[in-house]
């Protein structure tokens, strides 16, 4: 049940004319102003009841949503439409529909195609506020051009962001996010992660869940995560740092990096520059057709070498096996200590280093 709570002041009828009466005329001006900056800046707000099957859909071109979960069994949806960080008015049609046998919430704000497409190339600050509190249910949202900011939910998220930025803190449950340009921004996410993204910047930390991303271009910084990973880029670069389990990547080119790493990685890489610095014990695999790797090991890692190129250069310790004399060179052998590993490198041509610490 919605309980709409919306505040303005309707403009009354024509007024009379005083003749030789300033002080009438100067109330009526007072008035008149302060009833046009109301109307102007008006805002609405709908308080809607919900239970265990309730859902949330947004569909809106031009927004910046705001989502926080603060309890309870309803949820108060606040809108406010605005331009440069002043509001602007109503101007558009928005409103907040509710299908009693499905139980979805559907929030919508209609702007002329015209619109979005100047603001687009103007990068334009008009767009609707929609602020979110109360309850946490799960959202899906569809946004041409704005912010999108998740914090403290406890719901299932399904995220489209066409241009601007995406944040979620203090999540769990799955979550979706697709994007074609800006920035996304994940910190302390409990549970299983999916993002596609055309060129995007993305930041990720402290994440326990399986993680899926595939970015065409652009960057991704990870740190801290605990989980299944799956990378997957074609001009994009990847740094993960301080995390463990198993990763698995499909790179054509750009830059693989791996900071302390623990875990079993497995990939196929073009022409990929792949740094990795890997922790006990160590299990890489690498299927490339130019190899530019420089991997790094404990002095400790007991691992089992094989490396393979057509066409190339090894860069290793002094004692393990070379062969350069075949079609194919090659490097076999056994690194020292008392842990056990294995290090997998073929491919057509490149350069493989492997040192230890």
């Amino acid at each position: 049940m919605f309980k709409n709570k919306v505040s303005y002041l309707k403009q009354g009828s024509e007024p009379k004319k005083f003749k030789n009466s300033p002080s009438v005329f100067f109330i009526f001006l007072v008035s008149f102003c302060l009833n046009s900056w109301l109307a102007y800046g008006q805002s609405q707000s709908t308080l809607v009841d919900v239970n265990s099957q309730s859902q949330l859909h947004i569909e809106c071109a031009l927004a910046d949503v705001v989502y926080s979960e603060s309890g309870g069994r309803t949820l108060q949806i606040q809108s406010q439409l605005m331009e440069n960080s002043k509001p602007k008015g109503s101007g558009w049609n928005f409103r907040v529909e509710k299908d009693a046998a499905s139980q979805v919430i559907k929030v919508k704000c209609d702007a002329p195609e015209s619109l979005v497409e100047k603001s687009a190339e103007k990068n334009s600050a008009l767009r609707y506020q929609i602020t979110l509190k109360g309850a946490s249910i799960p959202l899906n949202a569809n946004i041409r051009s704005g912010s999108i900011s998740i914090s403290n939910l406890r719901s299932p998220v399904s995220l489209t962001l066409e241009r601007g930025s995406l944040k979620l803190s203090n999540t769990s449950q799955a979550a979706k996010l697709y994007m074609i340009n800006g920035s996304i921004d994940v910190e302390q996410h409990n549970g299983r992660l999916k993002i596609e993204a055309f060129d995007a910047k993305l930041k990720l930390s402290q994440v326990d869940g399986n993680v899926d991303i595939h970015n065409f271009a652009g960057s991704v910084q990870m740190k801290d995560i605990h989980g299944e990973m799956n990378l997957n880029g074609q001009k994009s670069s990847f740094l993960v740092e301080s995390s463990s389990g198993g990763l698995k990547f499909d790179m054509d080119a750009g830059k693989l990096e791996l900071e302390n790493y623990s875990g079993t990685i497995e990939g196929e890489a073009q022409e990929t520059l792949i740094q990795a610095k890997l922790l006990n014990p160590v299990r890489f695999k690498l299927k490339g057709k130019t190899a530019q790797t420089r991997l790094q090991v404990p002095s400790s890692s007991g691992a089992q070498i094989f490396f393979s190129l057509s066409d190339g250069q090894f860069q290793v310790p002094a004692f393990l096996s070379q062969d350069n004399s075949a079609n194919i060179k090659t490097v076999r052998g056994t690194l020292r200590g008392g842990e056990t590993g294995r290090l997998h490198v073929t491919a057509e041509t490149g350069r493989v280093q492997l040192s230890t610490y």
